[in-house]
């Protein structure tokens, strides 16, 4: 359950990182485009909206510009460290304080191993919510009476 396994990454996460807030920022296409998932999400990720990350610090570090990312905006600070499978970067953890001064570089170790540690779970949601969708059934044919008739594969 994606909801209940992005709640225990928060809470380890909170357990060696000082920060007010936790997004999860995975890649759903190759186009520069994010859905953002907060910890206990339970809408499917293919259903939440997918937000374009343009040229900001976020589009650097899921192109692997930027080993990891800051960013002040007023009071608060943003700290962005990429989540990698076998070598390619499939989203980012995005930690954010709302005290510029709270999270420091000496927090991007422990932020990279934690996402390090989590990016395979994360990508097998991802790639679980690409999969197409099975067609919906159809009916079954009036002639055999809604039951299958077994085939034989061997002669």
């Amino acid at each position: 359950d994606p909801a209940v396994a992005t709640e225990l990454i928060a809470a380890e996460a909170r357990a060696i990182l000082p920060f007010d807030k936790l997004t999860f920022a995975l890649q759903m296409t190759q186009t520069g485009r994010v859905v953002l998932l907060e910890p206990g999400e339970r809408r499917a990720l293919a259903s939440l909206p997918l937000i374009s990350v343009g040229s900001t610090p976020l589009a650097r570090t899921l192109r692997g510009d930027l080993p990891c990312a800051f960013v002040q905006n007023g009071g608060e600070c943003r700290m962005m460290v990429p989540l990698r499978v076998a070598g390619r970067i499939h989203g980012a953890l995005i930690f954010g304080a709302n005290s510029p001064t709270r999270l420091t570089e000496q927090h991007v170790l422990p932020a990279q191993h934690l996402a390090d540690i989590v990016a395979a779970h994360l990508q097998l949601f991802r790639r679980v919510a690409l999969l197409p969708h099975p067609a919906s059934p159809t009916r079954a044919s009036a002639t055999n009476n809604g039951s299958i008739k077994p085939r034989r594969l061997i002669n």
